[in-house]
C-alpha cells in the first residue's frame, strides 16, 4: 500500500480575468515578446503618472477643504493663530503653515471635519480608470490556436545553430 500513488488533483481553473499567464493563454506564445513590450509601454508610464495624479487630486481636495474651513474661522482667531489675515491664505498654504487639523481647532463647534473626505475625488477617479481597464480587458478576444507556437526550446536552439 505504500507504493500506491494518490491521484493528483487537476490544476485549479482560474476565472478568465485571473489566469496565471493571461497573455500566453489569450494571444498565444508566438508573439509574446512583442506583447510584453506593449504591456511595459503602458505599465511604466502608469507607475510614473499614477502617484502624481493621486497626489495632485489629494492636494486639490486639501486646498479646497482649507479654503472652506478658513471661511468659517473668525477673522480675529485666524489672525491670532497665524499672524496674518485670510488674504494671505495662498502664502500660508505654500509655506505649509496651515493645515486642516489646525483650522479645526479654530472653527465653531459642530463644524464637520473634512479630513475623511480628502480622498473621495482620488478614489472616484481611480475607480473610473479601473472600470475602463476592465472593460478594455473584457473587449479583447482570444486568438485562434494557429497563432500559438508549438515549438520547444530544443527546436528553437536547433534553428539558431543551423
Amino acid at each position: 500500500k505504500k507504493n500506491e500513488k494518490t491521484p493528483r488533483s487537476p490544476p485549479p481553473k482560474f476565472p478568465r480575468l485571473f489566469e496565471p499567464c493571461p497573455m500566453l493563454h489569450r494571444w498565444g506564445s508566438k508573439h509574446v515578446g512583442a506583447l510584453m513590450a506593449r504591456q511595459l509601454s503602458v505599465v511604466v508610464p502608469s507607475a510614473y503618472f499614477g502617484p502624481r495624479i493621486v497626489t495632485a487630486l489629494r492636494e486639490s481636495a486639501v486646498t479646497e477643504a482649507i479654503g472652506d474651513l478658513t471661511g468659517k474661522v473668525p477673522d480675529a482667531a485666524f489672525f491670532h493663530a497665524f499672524g496674518t489675515d485670510k488674504s494671505q491664505l495662498a502664502q500660508l498654504l505654500a509655506n505649509k503653515a496651515i493645515n486642516i487639523p489646525r483650522l479645526m481647532e479654530l472653527v465653531p463647534p459642530g463644524t464637520i471635519d473634512p479630513t475623511p473626505h480628502v480622498y473621495d475625488t482620488v478614489m472616484l477617479t481611480m475607480v473610473g480608470i479601473n472600470v475602463a481597464a476592465v472593460l478594455c480587458n473584457l473587449a479583447t478576444k482570444p486568438m485562434p490556436p494557429e497563432t500559438h507556437s508549438r515549438s520547444t526550446a530544443s527546436d528553437n536552439h536547433s534553428k539558431q545553430v543551423n
